[in-house]
């Protein structure tokens, strides 16, 4: 039987909170403890890609899901802040401000714009919340929490 969209995002979820509850603030918006967490789902038959819209960049970690519970990056917000700034980045074709990253399943990259806009993945790969801490790949939750307003 597939799995259901809903069903792969709340499996993710589970899995990088450890033993912390994930609370729904928006559509794709989650609290982990004091961690804001930007969900986003895919699946196709071709390689995934994702937007990096400017929210993307105030959040603490974005998770991409690709197709199932088994495939997902869970990465820092401060990442998606680098993609977002660079000028080198590819922009969305609908509004021209959205960066583009299409990833690389089997290099484990995420390829952002021209030339050498590369980010290894691997260490965003499958990860939990805990496992960032310990790597030391996670910087401190905000010292003044933004409004659920400003996240949406």
């Amino acid at each position: 039987m597939a799995e259901t969209n809903d069903g792969v995002k709340i499996q993710v979820l589970k899995q990088i909170a450890g033993n912390k509850e994930p609370n729904k603030r928006g559509d794709s918006l989650w609290q982990i403890g004091e961690l804001y967490v930007n969900l986003k789902f895919k699946s196709g038959p071709s390689s995934p890609s994702y937007n990096v819209p400017e929210r993307s960049t105030a959040v603490d970690l974005v998770c991409w899901i690709y197709g199932s519970h088994e495939n997902w990056w869970l990465i820092p917000g401060y990442v998606m802040k680098d993609i977002y700034q660079d000028p080198d980045r590819y922009l969305d074709r609908s509004d021209g401000k959205r960066a583009v990253v299409s990833i690389d399943m089997e290099r484990q990259e995420a390829k952002y714009g021209v030339d050498f806009c590369v980010i290894d993945l691997s260490p965003y790969f499958r990860a939990t919340i805990d496992q960032l801490i310990a790597k030391g790949l996670m910087v401190p939750p905000r010292v003044a929490p933004l409004s659920l307003e400003e996240l949406l």
